[in-house]
């Protein structure tokens, strides 16, 4: 467990952290923290301030570890952020052969593959390797002994507010051309809890804390794509504060290609994910202009609706005054995919909620 000397620094001031690093002579670094959480960016941006300063540094991510086998894992589990799809053991054993020799084999995942495709020999003289992953903290050993020296992990997690982390989510998954309904239901129901079950606890073990709060506005040069437009009016009795806006190109196989706008994201004072109105766009030549299609996705307070706040518990949401509702609408209401959609969302409250009649 880490003392109470924990460091705590906002994302954007890592100096501190990188000077405990150099002067404590840190050598492996496990970089921890929830799906969209920004370690990723993180690892990036240690990475480049330590060569700065002089270091060489590898960064590793666990992801290149997922087992030949998860498919099947995943079947069995039911979501791909379980840490059991992940070998653990055979990256401690990395780690461990790397400090000893020098050397060692990293493997190629292939996500479009399912499966590792060749192995990359790394065999360059580092000073500090970080190891970036959901789980490094709680999956890998704390700290090992190589000739006759122990090596010590320097625990570093990354935490956000989960209202950014939903949007940024949703914001990165339609960019890899994935379906909203099907996306929040994926972070509602599988990425958050396995968070909460496998994840949470290891800022208790943390010797640093690393609080990623910016919105995508907010970090120069990441999703440049994205304006904040000032919006003249908002509906009387909504407090809404932010608005948002952009355009995803998105490819759906029954329609040919065509395009996701987020027309509108707003944030209550509290700070929390309350309404998002999604728009596709069609791009079929034969017509003379756009079709539009809305799927609305509102969370309410403070009434209650036994199947969503159940969904939103299993996800750690467990603000005041719960959000009790999620509304999918479209603007074509005779439109097959509105029941399609109301389909697949009722299929998870039978998931979610088995003893219901």
């Amino acid at each position: 467990m880490a003392s109470s000397s924990q460091l705590s620094i906002s994302f954007d001031n890592l100096t501190t952290l990188i000077d405990t690093i150099i002067q404590q002579d840190h050598k492996l670094i496990y970089l921890a923290g929830a799906s969209a959480s920004g370690k990723s960016y993180i690892g990036e941006e240690l990475v480049k301030q330590l060569t700065e300063s002089g270091k060489k540094v590898l960064l590793i991510s666990s992801d290149s570890y997922y087992s030949n086998e998860s498919q099947m894992k995943y079947l069995l589990y039911g979501t791909f952020d379980h840490p059991k799809l992940i070998n653990y053991d055979i990256l401690q054993q990395d780690i461990m052969t790397y400090f000893q020799t020098g050397k060692f084999q990293l493997p190629v995942y292939s996500f479009s593959e399912k499966r590792t495709t060749h192995h990359i020999t790394i065999n360059e003289a580092y000073d500090i390797i970080i190891i970036e992953g959901l789980y490094t903290i709680n999956s890998l050993p704390t700290s090992f002994s190589v000739h006759d020296n122990d090596i010590t992990a320097y625990n570093v997690l990354v935490r956000a507010p989960i209202e950014e982390i939903i949007f940024r989510r949703l914001i990165r998954d339609q960019a890899r051309v994935k379906e909203p309904l099907n996306m929040l239901i994926n972070i509602m129901s599988n990425v958050f809890p396995m968070w909460k079950i496998f994840g949470a606890t290891q800022e208790e073990y943390a010797h640093c804390l690393i609080t990623n709060n910016y919105t995508i506005l907010e970090k120069e040069g990441r999703h440049s794509q994205w304006e904040k437009v000032k919006k003249d009016s908002l509906p009387e009795g909504e407090p809404y504060t932010t608005y948002y806006t952009t355009d995803y190109i998105y490819n759906d196989s029954d329609e040919g290609n065509g395009k996701i706008i987020i027309s509108e994201l707003y944030r209550d004072p509290h700070g929390l994910l309350d309404h998002v109105i999604l728009q596709k766009r069609s791009s079929d030549p034969r017509e003379e202009q756009d079709n539009y299609e809305s799927i609305s996705m509102s969370l309410y307070t403070p009434g209650i609706s036994t199947e969503i706040h159940t969904l939103l518990q299993l996800a750690g949401l467990n603000y005041e005054g719960s959000y009790t509702k999620i509304i999918y609408q479209y603007s074509k209401p005779n439109d097959d995919k509105m029941i399609i959609y109301k389909e697949k969302f009722g299929q998870l409250y039978q998931l979610i909620s088995p003893n219901k009649k």
